[in-house]
């Protein structure tokens, strides 16, 4: 994921006379042809729009509220943009910033593979473009998209950010996606670590899935669908580098998710671990009368409540086994094992693709102040005054 400059004769160097001289800034690794591959990046092409095109905002990292919303281009100066907003507002935007209104996927700074021997005249590098080192796996992993509803974007962004198509995105395609924030290496450094699952070390920390993309992104994007993915991928990147929160993501991504923690897990946890120690003690206490004469006989218990004392024990145990099976939090849990973002994202969309069963019902009434004359014991007239309810109509159905 790091970058370097070179200065090289256009002309009569080839690509891998590039990537060598990179090599030894690196002083890390020598570019082997079996074991990396190389990709030359292109200026990024401008969006098919027009004037009176509509279109969409998407990659802003200032006024990111901004977003998704919809507009009209009015005007063009070079790469700026005068669009038009829903409610007459008007900004000028650069056309890295804009996209077709019905673009689902923004595709930048796509590369194409080239061989080391290639000259770089012949492979068309030259001002504004660079060539990306990658690792060479040799193997592809096709990705299937999620079959969560509204998913499926993210899944199709993950695999246009995946040049080489080997169902990761590595630390170095993740780089030349964000290139337009202008990154320092520390900066990225963060970024990629903070994308990177907790616990993964080594070489698999420069490797992203798309699990992770589905765990730093599913949430705004199911809250936000109109805004395309790879502007929320930019404001998650602001987020990691100290914004905390943006306008689509709630979330303070600079900080490592964290469990419950200790307190809250004890105070979830620990009633029912008390009952089930108590109960274990009872069992044990209970044994022992039970097996143990001479204990029997220092306690000055007979055989038949000796008797009793392995029937409480019994019992107890058949409690405390009800206890673990129906009542503990972590036994019920090794029934809902569910493993992988997607199968969760999977289960948690069940409910929305349900027919639920519902009814209802409607009540018509008044109340009406009723007098009526009754008489006591006494042979007396006693008048009454009540109020009651009537009900005029209802209404029902399932």
């Amino acid at each position: 994921g790091r970058s370097i400059t070179v200065s090289v004769d256009l002309q009569s160097s080839t690509v891998g006379d590039v990537m060598r001289l990179a090599a030894s800034h690196f002083r890390e690794q020598d570019f082997n042809p079996e074991l990396n591959a190389a990709f030359v990046v292109g200026l990024q092409e401008g969006p098919k729009i027009g004037i009176g095109s509509i279109v969409k905002i998407t990659g802003l990292i200032q006024e990111e509220a901004l977003n998704g919303m919809m507009g009209q281009v009015v005007a063009q100066d070079g790469s700026q943009w005068d669009v038009v907003l829903h409610g007459g507002a008007s900004r000028r935007m650069h056309s890295d910033n804009l996209v077709p209104r019905h673009a689902q996927v923004v595709i930048r700074n796509r590369g194409t593979k080239v061989t080391p021997a290639s000259r770089l005249a012949e492979v068309r590098v030259g001002i504004g473009s660079r060539l990306l080192w990658l690792e060479n796996s040799g193997d592809t992993a096709p990705h299937t998209p999620s079959s969560v509803s509204g998913l499926q974007t993210i899944g199709w962004q993950f695999k246009s950010m995946d040049m080489d198509g080997d169902g990761r995105i590595s630390a170095g395609e993740m780089r030349n996606f964000l290139w337009n924030l202008n990154l320092s290496d520390e900066q990225f450094d963060r970024v990629k670590q903070r994308f990177a699952p907790a616990g993964v070390s080594g070489r698999d920390q420069n490797y992203i899935t798309v699990h992770d993309m589905y765990f730093l992104l599913a949430s705004a994007h199911l809250k936000f669908p109109h805004v395309p993915v790879d502007a929320l991928v930019y404001e998650a990147v602001l987020g990691i580098l100290g914004r905390r929160t943006t306008a689509h993501i709630d979330r303070d991504l600079s900080q490592e998710d964290k469990g419950i923690g200790f307190r809250n897990a004890c105070r979830l946890h620990c009633p029912s671990y008390v009952v089930s120690l108590i109960l274990q003690g009872a069992v044990l206490a209970c044994l022992a009368v039970f097996l143990i004469g001479s204990l029997c006989e220092a306690l000055g218990v007979g055989e038949d409540d000796r008797n009793n004392f392995g029937w409480a024990a019994l019992v107890a145990y058949i409690i405390y086994l009800s206890h673990l099976a129906c009542c503990v939090r972590l036994s019920r849990a090794f029934h809902n094992q569910t493993e992988g973002m997607q199968a969760v994202m999977e289960l948690m969309d069940m409910p929305r693709n349900e027919n639920p069963t519902y009814s209802w019902s409607v009540t018509n009434y008044h109340y009406e102040t009723r007098t009526r004359t009754e008489r006591d014991s006494n042979g007396r007239e006693v008048t009454k005054t009540e109020t009651e309810r009537v009900v005029t109509s209802s209404f029902s159905t399932s």
